[in-house]
């Protein structure tokens, strides 16, 4: 039997993973896309954005209301899929509301399905003249709140531009703050004396899975499954284990380190004789080399300790053996047992090295 090689198990499971995450993610694109990278052949499918249309336009045909209107640019306009910048033309794209009246602001909102943790947002802006300036810089200054059921809101963005020709014909945002807003309604609000328009808002959401301001990473493999993690930083949620195994925190996108293996990296491995190759960082298991083993141990992962002539009737150290005696050891009887050895001992140890007694 030729070499086994510790990666093989490691490879074959982040093949899957990429398979499986990818493959949901293609649905999202309108020509399909690369089953290894997830990128797109062509443009996303509508409601869908992002370098592999992870991000989810959660904002798409929900249910809307603003200010006033001035008819007939109604508050869904803002929410039907059209991207179109102008005003007038038809058919119609773009919200409008009438002339502020005393001391109101303008302001347009969207009840989402459910809540959401939002963190990006796209806004497209009118672009036409109006009264001999720039209509674009009617959204100087706007803000962007997310509301909970309550109607409590948190102000996500504030837009500080005082430009001529405003914050700009497309604008593509984030919350200010360091981590996403848990929400299920978004207000845009204009705090001076404008009429407020808005051609198209785009709130965004990461796909289960991904992470990341555009959402184009993929989350690693952590222990929660589906694997899940923080459309932010990417991490896995705190639990025991947090990773896969083969993997280590916090991101579980970082293979063992030589020498441990399992969920979390937290085990290490047993007295392989190709210290080398160690053992497979999922399973554990040595590399299939003649010998498998160091002396005085066995098993797949060579952490069965057996007695040896060299200890001449003392007992090997290990971390937890499974002793087979060939003879009277002090007061312990010929039989096979399981017994723990030098709990504090946590390196490889000399297969020579023996205790007197039991510890």
């Amino acid at each position: 039997m030729g070499k086994h090689n510790p990666q093989i198990s490691k490879v074959f499971l982040v093949m899957i993973y990429i398979t499986l995450v990818f493959g949901q993610l293609c649905k999202n694109c309108q020509s399909g896309c690369d089953q290894e990278t997830g990128e797109c052949s062509g443009n996303c499918s509508l409601g869908w954005d992002g370098p592999i249309c992870s991000r989810e336009n959660v904002a798409l045909n929900r249910n809307t209301t603003q200010s006033s209107t001035y008819s007939p640019y109604i508050s869904e306009l803002a929410v039907d899929g059209g991207t179109e910048h102008l005003l007038f033309k038809t058919p119609h794209t773009c919200t409008h509301t009438r002339e502020r009246v005393g001391l109101q602001s303008a302001y347009w909102t969207v009840t989402l399905d459910t809540q959401y943790n939002i963190y990006s947002f796209r806004i497209y802006n009118r672009k036409e003249s109006c009264g001999g300036g720039p209509c674009g810089n009617r959204l100087n200054g706007f803000t962007l709140s997310v509301g909970n059921s309550s109607r409590n809101y948190t102000v996500c963005y504030q837009d500080t531009t005082r430009a001529i020709y405003g914050p700009g014909d497309v604008i593509n945002g984030s919350c200010n703050a360091s981590s996403p807003i848990l929400g299920d309604t978004v207000k845009i609000m204009i705090n001076n004396s404008q009429t407020l328009t808005l051609c198209e808002v785009q709130i965004f959401v990461c796909t289960p899975g991904t992470y990341g301001p555009d959402c184009g990473k993929r989350c690693g493999n952590c222990a929660e499954r589906p694997s899940v993690c923080d459309t932010t930083s990417g991490l896995c949620p705190q639990r025991t284990p947090r990773c896969m195994p083969g993997y280590r925190p916090e991101k579980c996108d970082e293979v063992c380190s030589l020498g441990n293996y399992g969920p979390d990296c937290a085990t290490r491995c047993g007295h392989c004789a190709d210290d080398q190759l160690s053992c497979d960082t999922v399973s554990g298991t040595c590399a299939d080399t003649k010998p498998r083993c160091m002396p005085g141990y066995s098993g797949l992962k060579c952490d069965i300790g057996t007695l040896s002539v060299s200890c001449a009737g003392r007992i090997p150290k290990a971390l937890t053996l499974l002793v087979s005696i060939t003879e009277d050891v002090g007061t312990v009887p010929k039989a096979d047992l399981f017994v723990t050895l030098n709990p504090g001992t946590a390196q490889r140890e000399h297969p020579g090295a023996c205790w007197d007694t039991l510890v």
